[in-house]
């Protein structure tokens, strides 16, 4: 069996966090036989928690059987220099730190941040073993999407630059959305990075440990045990990309229709445009959302389990085009009730295709009312074929499924190194 190292900034166990990917997969991958070592930042993303306190390089720690080692990083806030401060601590520290223990077969290396990535490809190179490169989220193509950054900025262009480097130089490439690789030929990059190294793993769900945390992490809240309420459950960030503020103004249209009157709005998470929009419904007396707050992932899916409709909601982006791979959608799912979604699902649909929920073609905040509203009226019949659906939909993206192609991944690497790689 084989030694894989996972770099992956912003991994997290069940325990400190959401993005819980990795931590998934090194389960399994242990399960059978392999000996995994995650390298994540010691600062817990989106969070002013840092796992290492003192002057210490790194901090091991084994939850659940799997290896985590915390690199030293600095807290950071928002997207601003604090950030890029923090990416490059980890950057330089995990290379001082992979050092210190024994040579893995492969890397596995994940995004977003672009410099997991570049440690990954150097780092590989260096101790001369295979280097798969996991993308994410299009890193810098997000930054200009939804920060508004032209493409000409000299820092965007060397992103860029250093982007297409890594997908030459990775012995394989993952993307999680599926048609990523559209990306890679508008770009005019498909003659630089062959197609056949390049595979779809999306992120996904694992569907025993969800089910069993309904029963085991039960949250109190009795806005969740309400009977005579239609619930709506928002779970994630709540920041710009996601557009939280459409929700208000959906809230506050449904408020104003008689029939509408039993329909609450929860919004699960924290971000820095949570207190605002707080204020506003505060001083709009807008009743029917409420901002619930962080939630520890242990609960989320109890909260799911209680609502009837889920939101999937993000701001309108050209890289929405390549796919979904929203954490939050898999466990939707899971929950097993429909999906309402604002997204663009472009040619690679899951919600529509397989008839999970709905995806709003028009934008509007009498539209997005109307769908929420739609839903609240249907019978019990066909309300239950969305809930059939979603489930039957999330055994595709299991994380056993999943696991499974990840290792076939690096096995094939690993056999195949070094005569498909650039990096001897």
């Amino acid at each position: 069996m084989s030694a894989i190292w996972i770099f992956n900034h912003d991994a997290m166990t069940p325990y400190n966090g959401t993005l819980t990917r990795h931590y998934s997969f090194a389960k399994h991958l242990l399960a059978n036989g392999h000996d995994v070592t995650i390298f994540s930042a010691s600062v817990v993303h989106n969070t002013q928690k840092n796992i290492i306190e003192d002057k210490s390089l790194f901090k091991e720690e084994t939850v659940d059987g799997v290896h985590f080692v915390y690199v030293k990083t600095y807290p950071y806030k928002d997207n601003g220099l604090t950030r890029i401060r923090n990416m490059m601590a980890f950057y330089f520290n995990l290379k001082r730190t992979a050092r210190r223990f024994t040579k893995p077969d492969i890397i596995y290396a994940s995004s977003p941040q672009i410099l997991s990535l570049l440690a990954g490809i150097k780092m590989a190179k260096k101790l001369k073993l295979p280097c798969v490169c996991e993308v994410r989220d299009l890193w810098p193509e997000s930054i200009v999407e939804y920060n508004d950054t032209s493409r000409h900025n000299p820092i965007i262009m060397l992103l860029y630059a250093l982007e297409l480097q890594i997908y030459r130089r990775a012995n394989a490439i993952i993307f999680t959305m599926e048609g990523m690789y559209d990306y890679i030929v508008n770009k005019k990059w498909d003659r630089q990075v062959d197609k056949n190294k390049c595979h779809y793993i999306n992120n996904g769900v694992d569907i025993a440990e969800f089910n069993s945390s309904i029963t085991e992490h039960i949250m109190d809240d009795p806005d969740l045990t309400n009977p005579d309420t239609f619930k709506v459950v928002y779970c994630g960030s709540v920041r710009t990309a996601n557009s939280i503020d459409l929700l208000v103004d959906c809230a506050a249209e449904l408020q104003t229709r008689p029939d509408a009157q039993n329909i609450r709005i929860f919004v699960y998470g924290d971000g820095p445009h949570k207190e605002a929009l707080e204020q506003r419904c505060i001083n709009a007396n807008i009743n029917n959302i409420k901002f619930k707050g962080f939630a520890q992932k242990k609960y989320i899916p109890y909260i799911l389990s209680k609502s009837q409709l889920n939101v999937l909601n993000y701001r309108q982006s050209s890289t929405q085009k390549y796919g979904n791979s929203s954490n939050k959608l898999f466990e939707y799912l899971a929950a097993g009730h429909p999906v309402l979604a604002n997204i663009d699902e472009g040619n690679y649909p899951i919600i529509s295709k397989y008839e999970c929920g709905l995806v709003l073609k028009e934008r509007s905040v009498q539209a997005y009312a109307d769908a929420v509203q739609f839903f609240s009226l249907l019978d019990d019949e066909e309300y239950s074929k969305y809930c059939e659906n979603a489930v039957n939909t999330s055994k595709m993206f299991d994380i056993t499924v999943l696991a499974a192609r990840l290792e076939e991944v690096l096995a094939s690497c690993i056999a195949e190194f070094p005569s498909n790689t650039d990096l001897k």
